[in-house]
């Protein structure tokens, strides 16, 4: 079975230029985040006598309500933003890869109960879900990145076990298993490299996804107070949304900016993957 090598991958990423510019706005969010303690201050410190006050040189993205800087609440927003995107779109990656490679490899009674399980959620407003669960057990963030990570699971669950359908009757795995390899060393030495270009596609997809989902709780009111989001800023911009631009205006720029990112990037791996119509490999 041929096989894309690293040099082709990357040479075929680089080509398409909307990915490489997302790769570079996410690579320009992490290292303010990796940053964040050198250069975003305390974004707790108030400052009475710049209430409101607008961008200036001194301070480009100007003070909150409540006097606080802007720019210190973006920056440690960056990386409250990025952790919930990691760890949302890992543990969605995760279950979703168990359950389609369960349920696509042994078929039969596994297939339909889990396959159930999986159209249940499908069906089921993911916003709405997770609004009724942070409603009741409180919005912190930590347990609100794990509930986001959890509802994520269906389409990469569905995507695997299709994989899963197709590749165990290939000749290679078929071959594999007239010589007696036990169904574990099937799935994990035989099938799963081979369907872990869509999960790592839809990773990233979900990754925009769960900074969407957080960030609009967060503007609901349901946003963990304790932590400095995004999300945060654009709810305590109800406020003053008439008066005072700038509290809308950047938290809202870096959302678009970070989900479109992790959109191009997402596209962009998925073309790097398919090396030819119908026929898609692995590094």
């Amino acid at each position: 079975m041929q096989r894309l090598n690293a040099p082709q991958f990357v040479s075929r990423f680089r080509r398409n230029k909307a990915a490489v510019m997302g790769g570079g706005i996410l690579l320009f969010f992490a290292l303010v985040a990796v940053l964040a303690p050198v250069i975003g201050g305390n974004p707790y410190f108030i400052n009475y006598s710049r209430i409101l006050a607008p961008p200036s040189h001194s301070q480009a993205m100007g003070y909150d309500q409540l006097g606080r800087s802007v720019l210190s609440q973006m920056i440690w927003g960056t990386r409250t933003m990025l952790n919930i995107a990691a760890l949302a779109s890992v543990i969605a990656a995760l279950v979703g890869l168990i359950i389609g490679a369960l349920s696509g490899f042994f078929g039969g009674i596994v297939d339909r109960i889990l396959s159930f399980v999986v159209n249940y959620f499908l069906t089921i407003p993911v916003l709405f879900l997770i609004l009724v669960v942070v409603a009741i057990y409180g919005s912190n963030t930590f347990d609100t990145t794990i509930i986001i990570g959890l509802t994520f699971f269906s389409p990469i669950a569905r995507q695997v076990r299709a994989d899963f359908l197709t590749f165990k009757e290939r000749e290679f795995v078929l071959a594999a298993r007239s010589f007696g390899t036990s169904s574990v060393r099937l799935i994990f030495r035989e099938i799963l490299p081979n369907v872990l270009y869509s999960v790592i596609v839809l990773t990233f997809l979900n990754a925009g996804r769960a900074i969407l989902i957080q960030a609009s709780l967060a503007f609901l009111g349901l946003g963990d107070p304790q932590t400095v989001s995004w999300g945060n800023i654009l709810y305590a911009a109800l406020q003053t949304q008439f008066t005072a631009y700038w509290l809308i205006l950047w938290p809202g720029l870096a959302l678009i900016l970070l989900v479109l990112a992790f959109n191009l990037i997402g596209d962009g791996l998925s073309d790097a993957f398919n090396v030819k119509s119908g026929a898609k490999y692995l590094i």
